[in-house]
This record gives structure tokens, C-alpha cells and sequence, in this order.
């Protein structure tokens, strides 16, 4: 028997199993694995909700999924459309037309989709909408090649946290509007698409690369764990600096002679030029009363401070400038060093995006590896490769299931046996019941579904609603 060469399409790349707008192409189950993954360990941080990664503490180390599975969701969204748009080779001409009004209805019906998931109750901040406005956004470099993508990616994943930042310290202290919908889908929600377009633009470059080849993938799991350690490393050289959240650095306030001033429902920081340090900062007026930060002497706790005299308070006389400059003084105190440097979940700095788009590049190229490996004994991981086919109806299914069941994530009870903690006589914190649960039925369904039906249900509706909307012939 001739043995395969690196670029045999067998057993990663399956002929039988085609993509929804490359039917000719041969689908890639490595990347069908690592989206199982990814589905899985989104499922772990809604039920489990493991407390977030602390290397040094065994207790945390489920915490891995917290971020990482969304991110690697994301990443591998630009995976797929690479493979769904030629692979290595860039649509041009009326084939790049084709693809981009494909990749926009699919866009439209995740936005759909990702509303009316929404209407159920759970404790889930779901990714869908954010999804579909970053594959909508992805058709502007759909024809770029690999090298182009990266760099953009790099651009991306440098630039646009700190400009996020900027703009969320400007919402908080109310010198700037939500943006309403767009806003929240572009920069204050959970998944903002203005940093996480970094993981879709890199995602397609990957999905462009020769992934059949093991010299690729060598590399591409090589740049992961570089990246990671680059994320992650230099955030950890930088904590001592930054100190913790609002501290502006070294554990120390940011503005240590300032004081609050504001109403009930928020404050904003006079710069300690304009107050006496041993005072107290006060807005309103005689009529209405006086909102105070601060020792107010001769104040009994909880006494109106209406009661003492204007003149007793310091500053006085507060003008809009006055206010102006609060206001700025608060933002600047909102961009202390811990909001450029963390690299916790969700907090969409550079160093988290560098650090987790580098683990889901690795876990990409582990898996393509694993599943080459293993030969004809990739039926092992057929399970897992059934839930990364059907994604979306994995993802959906499981919304729905929370909210039937009333599933709310943790609870108190001592770590699995065999999982971090157990043993240790420590109570984590995290019940992984719900999830073994979960991640049972997922396993076994799709791959039984896979088996008989093929393509998942929702994922088989998206495919007819974009066959009708933009027929032709696939995009070679």
C-alpha cells in the first residue's frame, strides 16, 4: 500500500462531506473538531461557571473555557469562510460577488436567529448577533490573500482595544451616547465586533493557508503558542505596574488627593487641585439638597447634608467647568493601567486578544494534526467532529434547554472527581452536573443526527435560505 502523501485528502479531508457554498471541496474534520470544542467549552462556561484561570491555583484551571471557547468560536468563524470562498484561493469577479451576497444572507439570518434566541430567558450573553455583523463586515476583505489578512489581524488586535477602551470610559462618565444597538454589537457589548474582528480577519487568513499540509500546520501552532505566551506573559510582567481595576497602577489610587463629587446614581472625580484633601466634595444647592462624597464633620451618619450650611462645604460654587473637568478626571481614572494591560476574560484588551487568539490558533492546528494522526481511528473523535458540524444547532439547543430547564450555572458542591480540586477537600464553587448532561446529549445527538441526516437542522435551514436568495453555481 502507497503511503499518503502530506497533501492526501483522506482522513481530515473528507470527500463525502461537502461545505454549504464549496460542495465540491472536501471538508476539513480537524476544524470540525476544534468547533466542537469550542461549543462544548461555551457550554461549560454557562453551566459550570468555573471561576476565571489562575496557573497557580489547580482549583481554576476549567477556568480555560471562560473567554477562550468564544474566542476560538470566532476564529474558526473566519475559518469557515475561507473554506466556504475558495480555500487558498481568493474569489475573484463574479465568484467574489457571489460569495459576498451569500456570506451577507447568512450574516442576516444569524442576526435573526441571534434575536429570537434572545427571547428566551437565561443567564447566557449570547454570540449570535455579534457573529452575524462580523461576517457581514468580513466581505470587505474576502478576496485578500493570507499575508494581507494577517497583518490587517495584527493591526486589528493592536489598534482597536485601546480605542474601545477610550470610547467605553467616555460612555460610563456620560460624555458619550451608547450608540444604541450598534453601539452595544460594536463596542460596550460583550463580544465587541470592533476588537473581535482581529479573530475573524486572522481566522480567514488561516482558513486561506494549505491546512492539508503538516509544514502549516507546524507553523500555525507554533505562532499560536508564541502569540499566548506573548498575551499572557506580558500581561503577567505588567500586573505588578497595574495593580487592580481603578487603582491606576501599583495599587494606588489614580488620583490620590481627589475627591467624588456627584448624585445618588453615579459619581465623577474633581481633580485634587480644585478641593481641600481634608474636605469634602459636594454637588446641588441649598433647595435641593446636596450630594456628598466624603467626612462631612459634625454630619451624623445619614443625615441629610441639606442641613449644614452651604459655607461648610467644600468646594463651593461648583461651575460647568468645574463639572467639565470632573467629568474628565473620571475618565482619565477610568483608563488606568489594569484596563490596557489585564488579560481576563471578556475584558477585550491587546494582550487579551493576542493571548487567546493565540491558544485558538493552537487548538486549530492540534487538532487538523490529531485528526491526521489518527488515520482510520478518526471515528474516535466522530462525536466531537458531529457537534462542530452543527454548531449552531448545538449552540441554539442548549439556549433553548436552559431556559426550559431553568439551568442557572453554578453551584455549590466539591469539584468531579478527576477534575481540578477534586479530592482537595475544597469546596470550587462549580457544579459540573449540568454540564456532563449537556454535553452528553449534544455528543450523542449530533452524532446520531450526523449519521442518518447529515447536516444539522438549523444549519441545513441557513444553507436553503441562501441557495434561494443567491443562486448560481458554488464559488470555486
Amino acid at each position: 500500500m502507497l503511503e499518503r502523501t502530506d497533501a492526501a485528502p483522506a482522513p481530515d479531508a473528507d470527500p463525502a462531506s461537502r461545505t454549504a457554498l464549496h460542495p465540491r471541496a472536501p471538508r476539513l474534520h480537524g476544524v470540525d473538531l476544534a468547533r466542537g470544542l469550542a461549543v462544548l467549552g461555551m457550554f461549560a462556561a454557562h453551566t459550570a461557571m468555573p471561576p476565571d484561570l489562575t496557573l497557580g491555583d489547580p482549583t481554576t484551571w476549567a477556568g480555560v473555557v471562560n473567554g477562550r471557547s468564544a474566542i476560538l468560536f470566532a476564529t474558526l468563524a473566519g475559518v469557515s469562510l475561507a473554506l466556504v470562498s475558495g480555500r487558498t484561493t481568493p474569489p475573484r469577479g463574479a465568484a467574489l460577488a457571489t460569495a459576498r451576497r451569500r456570506v451577507l444572507v447568512r450574516a442576516a439570518c444569524l442576526l435573526v436567529l441571534g434575536g429570537l434566541v434572545q427571547f428566551l430567558v437565561t443567564d447566557v450573553a449570547v454570540i449570535l448577533e455579534f457573529y452575524g455583523l462580523l461576517l457581514a463586515a468580513s466581505v470587505v476583505v474576502l478576496h485578500w490573500r493570507a499575508r494581507r489578512l494577517f497583518l490587517l489581524a495584527a493591526g486589528l488586535a493592536v489598534l482597536t482595544p485601546p480605542a474601545r477602551a477610550v470610547l467605553v470610559a467616555l460612555q460610563s462618565e456620560g460624555l458619550l451616547g451608547s450608540g444604541g444597538v450598534l453601539g452595544q454589537l460594536t463596542v460596550s457589548g460583550t463580544y465587541p465586533a470592533l476588537v473581535w474582528s482581529a479573530f475573524v480577519v486572522a481566522g480567514l487568513g488561516v482558513g486561506r493557508l494549505d491546512l492539508t499540509r503538516a509544514r502549516v500546520r507546524t507553523g500555525l501552532a507554533l505562532s499560536g503558542v508564541l502569540l499566548a505566551v506573548a498575551g499572557y506573559g506580558g500581561s503577567w510582567l505588567l500586573a505588578p505596574a497595574a495593580g487592580t481595576p481603578g487603582t491606576g497602577g501599583s495599587g494606588s489610587g489614580p488620583y490620590e488627593s481627589s475627591l467624588y463629587l456627584g448624585s445618588g446614581d453615579g459619581s465623577t472625580e474633581l481633580p485634587g487641585d480644585r478641593v481641600d484633601p481634608d474636605g469634602v466634595a459636594c454637588s446641588g444647592a441649598p433647595s435641593i439638597g446636596w450630594s456628598c462624597y466624603g467626612s462631612l464633620p459634625g454630619l451624623a451618619p445619614g443625615e441629610d447634608p441639606s442641613v449644614v450650611a452651604p459655607e461648610d462645604l467644600t468646594p463651593a460654587g461648583l461651575t460647568s467647568g468645574d463639572l467639565w473637568a470632573a467629568d474628565w478626571a473620571a475618565v482619565r481614572g477610568d483608563l488606568d493601567l489594569w484596563t490596557f494591560t489585564t488579560s481576563s476574560p471578556h475584558t477585550s484588551t491587546t494582550f487579551e486578544v493576542v493571548g487567546s487568539g493565540g491558544v485558538a490558533l493552537t487548538v486549530v492546528a492540534a487538532c487538523l494534526g490529531l485528526v491526521r494522526s489518527l488515520g482510520r481511528l478518526h471515528w474516535i473523535v466522530r462525536p466531537l467532529t458531529a457537534v462542530g458540524s452543527m454548531p449552531l444547532t448545538a449552540y441554539c439547543g442548549h439556549l433553548v434547554a436552559l431556559a426550559v430547564l431553568g439551568v442557572v450555572g453554578a453551584g455549590e458542591e466539591f469539584a468531579p472527581s478527576g477534575w481540578p480540586g477534586s479530592g482537595t477537600g475544597v469546596s470550587t464553587g462549580v457544579s459540573w452536573t449540568e454540564w456532563y448532561v449537556f454535553a452528553a446529549v449534544a455528543l450523542v445527538l449530533c452524532t446520531v443526527w450526523a449519521r442518518v441526516l447529515g447536516r444539522g437542522p438549523l444549519e441545513r435551514l441557513v444553507a436553503r435560505v441562501v441557495r434561494r436568495a443567491v443562486p448560481g453555481p458554488p464559488v470555486a
